[in-house]
């Protein structure tokens, strides 16, 4: 018998966001908006449960996943939201963030990653440039 050990891992991805010009002049200003996907992936061997998403972008929801991430899973449409630029991300030129998900196993491990704009191995912050 070749015993199995539980491994939980988690991976987040915060890709580049779509921007919504709200006021259709098309120039990316104050009050348009940036609309973030994120993809979590379960990376290890055994469910993970409590799946909490956090963004260090002011006035962004904490959320959680209701459901169980299976081993092998990704979840993209679970955390999304809109974040609108403000007249700093404006005179700043972009909008840098990072967010976090957390999640346990079914022994209560505590996994956690911090996202990255392209793999589920990095931690750079997603830039968007233009803001």
């Amino acid at each position: 018998i070749t015993p199995i050990v539980p491994r939980p891992a988690v991976a987040l991805v915060k890709p580049q966001p779509d921007i919504n010009d709200v006021n259709n002049n098309g120039i990316t200003d104050v009050g348009d908006q940036l609309i973030y996907g994120f993809a979590v992936t379960n990376t290890g061997n055994v469910n993970l449960t409590t799946i909490t998403f956090t963004d260090t972008l002011p006035g962004v929801f904490a959320g959680t996943r209701a459901t169980p991430l299976q081993a092998g899973e990704t979840d993209s449409t679970s955390f999304t939201f809109t974040y609108t630029l403000t007249a700093a991300d404006v005179l700043l030129g972009a909008v840098t963030n990072s967010a976090d998900v957390l999640a346990r196993s079914p022994t209560n491990v505590q996994v956690r990653d911090t996202s990255d704009f392209a793999t589920n191995t990095g931690s750079a912050p997603t830039v968007t440039i233009g803001a």
